[in-house]
């Protein structure tokens, strides 16, 4: 829980604070699927 003034202003939203600064590849749904499906046993 967090305590505040009442008349104290709203902080701006910090949506998009990390813009530019990470990349998500195109094969992020696939990638690394075979090792996934191994730890739950898929492969065997």
């Amino acid at each position: 829980m967090k305590l505040v003034r009442i008349d104290a202003p709203k902080a701006p939203p910090r949506s998009g604070f990390l813009r530019g600064q990470a990349r998500i590849p195109d094969d992020f749904d696939t990638m690394h699927g075979d090792e996934i499906a191994d730890l739950f046993g898929a492969l065997q």
